[in-house]
C-alpha cells in the first residue's frame, strides 16, 4: 500500500509503512511536499520536517488564519482568510504585496458575507495560480510580482491543480473548468455528473479525478473520472459507497504515479493504485479529514 499522509482536524496521520502520528492534537489545514521535506500548517504555524528529521516551527503567524501552502525550489507561499498571500523565508513571513494590488481585488466576495480566502494555490514551472474564494484564480508569471485574473470569479472555484502539460484544472460550482492557454480562456464540462457543485480536483496520469456534491452543505457526494483529453465523467464505484453524505473537499484528494487517494470527512481513507478503477478503504476513524497527500 502507498504512505498518505493526512492532515485533521486533531493531528496529522501516517499510514502506510510509515505510520504514526504527528502533532497530535492540533488543526492541520494542509500539508505538502517540498524539496527540502515536508511543510504543514498546524493551527497558525508553518512547520517544517527535512527528510530525516522532526517537525520544527519555521514560522507563526498569529494575526492570520492560514488555510493552505505550496513550497516551490525558491519560495513557500501560504494562502490564508482574508484573500492574502504570504511569501515564508526563513523564520519571516511577509505579504506578497503584489496580490494585494490584484486587478479585480475589491470584488471579492463570500456568498455569506464573509471575507474571501486563498483556498489552494498550485505551482507549475514559472506559473503560480492562487485559487481566491469567491474571487476567481489569479496568475503570475514572475514569482509573485504581479498578478492577472483569469477565470470569472463568479464561476466559484473550490481548487486549482495544474497537470505535467501544463494544463490547468478547477474545480468550481458549475463542474470542471480547464485551460489549456494559461487561463485566457476556459471550457466547463457537466457530462455525467449527477449534480454540478464540485470541490476537490486532482490529475493521475491521463485521468482527471473530481468530486461533486448537491451543494455547499454536501449530499450526495461522490467521485467521478474522465480522460484528460474528453470531455465527460463517469461515476466511481468499484470498492466505494454509493453516497458520502458531505462534501469531499479541497485538497482531500491526491493522485500521482497511477495511485489515487482520498479522505472524507467522517475519517475515513481510500486507496486506488490504479488511476481510480478500484478502490479499498485504507483507513476509518480518524479526526476529520483536511487534506491528503501521497509520500
Amino acid at each position: 500500500m502507498p504512505n498518505v499522509i493526512v492532515g485533521t482536524e486533531s493531528g496529522l496521520f501516517r499510514l502506510g509503512d510509515s505510520g504514526g502520528t504527528d502533532l497530535q492534537d492540533r488543526k492541520i489545514p494542509d500539508v505538502a511536499l517540498g524539496t527540502s521535506g515536508w511543510w504543514a500548517i498546524a493551527d497558525n504555524t508553518v512547520l517544517h520536517e527535512p527528510a530525516g528529521a522532526t517537525w520544527e516551527p519555521a514560522v507563526s503567524v498569529p494575526d492570520r488564519r492560514l488555510n493552505c501552502l505550496c513550497p516551490t525550489d525558491t519560495t513557500l507561499f501560504v494562502g490564508t482568510d482574508g484573500a492574502h498571500l504570504l511569501t515564508v523565508d526563513g523564520d519571516t513571513a511577509e505579504l506578497a504585496r503584489g496580490f494585494e494590488d490584484a486587478p479585480g481585488r475589491g470584488d471579492w466576495y463570500t456568498p455569506w458575507g464573509g471575507p474571501p480566502a486563498v483556498r489552494s494555490i498550485a505551482v507549475r514551472n514559472e506559473s503560480i495560480f492562487v485559487n481566491v474564494h469567491v474571487g476567481g484564480i489569479l496568475h503570475s508569471e514572475d514569482g509573485g510580482e504581479s498578478w492577472s485574473p483569469t477565470i470569472d470569479i463568479h464561476s466559484d472555484v473550490h481548487e486549482v491543480v495544474v497537470s505535467e502539460d501544463d494544463t490547468i484544472f478547477a474545480a468550481t460550482a458549475y463542474g470542471l473548468a480547464l485551460s489549456r492557454d494559461g487561463g485566457r480562456s476556459w471550457e466547463f464540462d457537466d457530462g455525467g455528473l449527477h449534480a454540478t457543485y464540485a470541490r476537490a480536483v486532482a490529475v493521475s496520469g491521463e485521468w482527471v479525478l473530481m468530486t461533486a456534491s448537491v451543494g455547499p452543505r454536501g449530499g450526495e457526494a461522490a467521485l467521478y473520472r474522465r480522460t484528460m483529453e474528453k470531455p465527460g465523467f463517469e461515476k466511481i464505484h468499484n470498492g466505494l459507497p454509493e453516497w458520502f453524505p458531505h462534501n469531499l473537499d479541497t485538497g482531500c484528494v491526491a493522485a500521482r504515479d497511477g495511485v489515487v487517494c482520498f479522505g472524507a470527512r467522517d475519517g475515513r481513507v481510500f486507496v486506488s493504485e490504479d488511476d481510480g478503477d478500484n478502490w479499498e478503504q485504507m483507513a476509518e476513524g480518524l479526526p476529520s479529514i483536511n487534506k491528503v497527500a501521497l509520500e
